[in-house]
């Protein structure tokens, strides 16, 4: 069994009991996501984090759709925010530093 978390899937602090009233917009920017429409899923990301700013995995999505394209300036924030909340995702502290070293920010990397 693996214990990878999945795109929805929510801290286990107790919040989980809490019913997640963004849930619709996030499986809807993962929709947009999964579809190829990167910026509409961007788009939907920004409104869904703007009303649940605690959503790790949102943060994480916004960050690999501006690495993708090549935003690695506009990714650093998400990367940031990913890692603040979710200190323990490896992929998320390892894409951080491969932005920053990529932006000739090695000291950070």
């Amino acid at each position: 069994m693996s214990t990878r978390k999945s795109h929805g899937e929510r801290p286990r602090d107790g919040s989980e009991q809490i019913a997640d009233v963004h849930a619709d917009e996030w499986a809807a920017a993962v929709a947009l996501h999964d579809s190829g429409r990167a910026g509409e899923a961007e788009e939907a990301l920004l409104k869904l984090l703007a009303g649940d700013p605690d959503r790790a995995a949102a943060w994480y999505l916004l960050a690999r759709i501006r690495i993708a394209r090549g935003d690695l300036q506009h990714a650093l924030k998400p990367l940031r925010e990913t890692v603040l909340r979710e200190p323990r995702l490896a992929e998320a502290h390892n894409d951080l530093g491969a932005v920053h070293y990529s932006l000739g920010q090695t000291e950070e990397a």
